[in-house]
């Protein structure tokens, strides 16, 4: 391949920090997240400098496709980084968390294939990103999850729509729990499309870069293999009980009843996990199922704007990413979660604005 390089119709160099590594291989544009020190977290110069390229390819008839990938050995992208100042959803103009769905959003309307490398720890916005990809690839060691209510904080990045979305109550299950799923699972639950082995991944970039008048998908078919079994099918019919109820009490009074190893560890989560977040999430997922994808990311900027401006985000990411502890959440319990209090997160006043026109939508995405 060629060296990295800026988009060739740059007028700037976008990757002056070498936090953003672009090259033009073929007609594939490649954008490698390169924070490996971090698991390539994002703050707001890197999701600026990817949303610069990736608006510069959208335009440039000589890309025709776009893989993101992440450096490093440990995984695609950790998330947000929350001890950089540009990613800290509490603080001034929230602009980290606008850039971030305004690239979030450019991805799913993207009207070339975007092909995302799911490999290793794919986390938080790291998910946001790689979600929304038209072609979405796991591999053996991809751990995939949406970890907020661990740190105060309902999921976001978009994937509030997509979790709403999966079938048998599973989407529910992660978004509650922070459960990390791997590639079988993440497959099962229609949140990944294909299982490349992790030695293949640089094969199948090459293959897509030389694929001639093969689609994206007859190469990513070459290099695909079978996924190991999910090991939350057998339980679909058991998950759709469990999360099929009308509050978090009754999701665990059913967790409670069940004798299944996955029941308790998943009431063990909830209870473990802040109070005030897992009812907003709640009730996030279960509005999201009614939301297009702006919409959603709509709602998501209303609930982490105004979860940020709460006690709980500091104490969770203080005691569960810092020192390693049980959290102090306020209130302690959910039974002191007030409907009033909710609803006042779910309508906090402030506004993405209106739904940017990349056009096309996802379902019109083109496949070379």
């Amino acid at each position: 391949m060629s060296n990295p390089t800026r988009p060739k119709n740059a007028g700037f160099d976008v990757t002056h920090d070498r936090s953003l590594l672009l090259e033009v291989s073929g007609d594939v544009g490649i954008a490698t997240l390169n924070r490996p020190h971090r698991i390539n977290a994002l703050d707001l110069n890197l999701v600026s400098q990817l949303m610069t390229a990736l608006t510069l390819w959208r335009s440039d008839p000589a890309v025709k496709l776009v893989v993101l990938r992440g450096a490093g050995d440990r995984g695609f992208c950790a998330g947000g980084d929350l001890r950089s100042d540009g990613a800290s959803e509490g603080e001034g103009d929230h602009h980290f968390l606008r850039a971030e769905y305004a690239l979030d959003f450019l991805i799913a309307t993207y009207p070339k294939p975007v092909v995302a490398l799911m490999d290793g720890i794919v986390m938080g916005g790291g998910f946001g990103l790689a979600g929304h990809a038209s072609h979405r690839i796991v591999t053996e060691r991809s751990r995939l999850a949406m970890p907020e209510t661990k740190i105060g904080l309902t999921p976001d990045a978009g994937m509030s729509y997509h979790l709403a979305r999966v079938r048998h109550g599973w989407g529910m299950h992660w978004a509650l729990t922070s459960s990390t799923m791997d590639a079988a699972d993440a497959l099962f639950c229609g949140l990944a499309d294909d299982y490349v082995p992790h030695s293949a991944l640089d094969s199948l970039v090459s293959a897509l870069s030389a694929r001639g008048e093969s689609t994206v998908q007859d190469v990513i078919n070459r290099f695909a293999s079978r996924a190991p079994a999910a090991t939350v099918a057998a339980q679909s019919a058991m998950a759709e009980y469990w999360y099929n109820a009308d509050s978090i009490e009754d999701i665990l009074n059913r967790l409670d009843a069940s004798s299944s190893d996955t029941a308790t560890s998943a009431a063990e989560k909830i209870r473990a996990a802040s109070p005030f977040a897992v009812k907003a999430t709640f009730s996030a997922i279960r509005s999201a199922a009614d939301l297009d994808l702006w919409g959603c990311l709509q709602q998501e900027f209303r609930y982490m704007v105004g979860l940020s401006a709460r006690s709980d985000l500091a104490e969770g990411v203080t005691a569960t990413l810092l020192e390693k502890r049980a959290a102090r959440w306020e209130p302690r319990n959910l039974a002191d979660v007030s409907e009033e209090s909710l609803r006042d997160i779910a309508n906090f006043p402030v506004d993405l604005g209106a739904e940017p026109r990349h056009s096309p939508t996802p379902s019109q995405q083109s496949s070379p």
